[in-house]
């Protein structure tokens, strides 16, 4: 839990600082992260309940994407998140987003 803990802080640090490094938060870019958080929100609402949202999530990420879990093991491709959502599916434990934040190419979903 303390590992999950820190690499959220790292996440939120490195979030933080894109967004201050940003000139001015125009209009356009307001509207661009809020339709990401609705993205986020919509998809993880149902994708374990529903493969049309399982599979337009998965197919929102690159097939190279690379994955860092807890304890600083890596692995990479989108059939890892893929296997996560069955294996959620068939055990009945899984994510569920609160909150939601994002600048640039950061996200952060918080659950």
């Amino acid at each position: 839990m303390g590992t999950v803990r820190s690499r959220l802080s790292q996440a939120k640090e490195k979030l933080s600082a894109n967004w201050k490094n940003q000139e001015e938060a125009s209009e356009q870019i307001c509207k661009q992260n809020q339709e990401w958080n609705e993205f986020y929100s919509s998809t993880f609402s149902a994708l374990h309940k529903h493969d049309t949202y399982k599979n337009k999530f998965l197919s929102h990420l690159k097939k190279d994407i690379e994955i860092v879990f807890s304890r600083h093991q890596r692995n990479s491709g989108s059939w890892l998140i893929d296997k996560e959502i069955n294996q959620d599916r068939k055990f009945g434990s899984w994510f569920t987003p609160v909150n939601i934040f994002r600048s640039g190419t950061i996200s952060v979903i918080e659950g």
